[in-house]
């Protein structure tokens, strides 16, 4: 917890002074197209209470018991000043804001400040690795390497399994891989601000990161980079 709250400052300067009003949000979804026909039927939030990031999640386990599951996660996160997410902002929000809809509830997430941690990946690392997704981070940049875990692609299956024929089997580890996924943003944050730090001994795309502090009215610090 420390690592990731010394760091956030240099990566999202924007951020909450107190890291008690920032939120890891995730979801598992019915599918990726999104729009109405899309579910999303886990949903876990990461909080920092003092030195540990305390897990919370959601599990719809009957349709009709949406607009509950949505109440209580709107009330979870009432008062948020920051969301940190990975690819959150093209999928995970725009859907629960479509599910808030539906639901009849006005939430207004997207008024959130969002920090989408897909983003600083791809500027550092789309001209060098075959892909961004979170499990290719893990590996390359965190060191980390999942063992049994449930690829995020079956978890449709998981949930289908339940609502059709009430076999919860692998059920749980859906919501195991979705506390990975949050555990995994809170420890990105430091190391994207190493990579931003020491980018030569990380590889990225220099060229990249400079184009982004000019964006960013930093001329000297592109100048450097």
């Amino acid at each position: 917890a420390a690592d990731c709250v010394g760091a956030m400052p240099a990566l999202f300067a924007q951020a909450p002074a107190n890291p008690a009003d920032w939120a890891f949000i995730d979801t598992e979804t019915s599918g990726l197209a999104g729009g109405t026909g899309t579910w999303a039927f886990t949903c876990g939030i990461g909080r920092f209470d003092g030195d540990d990031l305390l897990l919370r999640q959601w599990l719809l386990t009957r349709l009709d018991a949406e607009s509950a599951m949505l109440a209580s996660l709107a009330d979870a996160l009432a008062g948020i000043g920051l969301l940190v997410s990975y690819n959150g902002k093209s999928f995970d929000v725009p859907l629960l804001l479509t599910r808030f809809t539906l639901a009849g509830l006005r939430f207004r997430l997207d008024s959130i400040a969002h920090l989408d941690l897909l983003h600083p990946v791809r500027r550092a690392f789309a001209a060098r690795w075959p892909d961004c997704r979170l499990a290719t981070v893990e590996q390359r940049l965190l060191g980390l390497r999942r063992d049994h875990d449930l690829p995020g692609a079956e978890a449709p299956v998981a949930w289908l399994d339940w609502l059709r024929r009430a076999d919860g089997g692998r059920l749980g580890a859906v919501l195991r891989h979705n506390r990975l996924d949050l555990i995994s943003l809170a420890a990105l944050v430091p190391a994207l601000v190493r990579v931003e730090h020491d980018p030569v001994a990380h590889d990225a795309d220099l060229g990249a990161l400079a184009r982004h502090r000019l964006r960013e009215g930093d001329a000297p610090g592109a100048l450097a980079m």
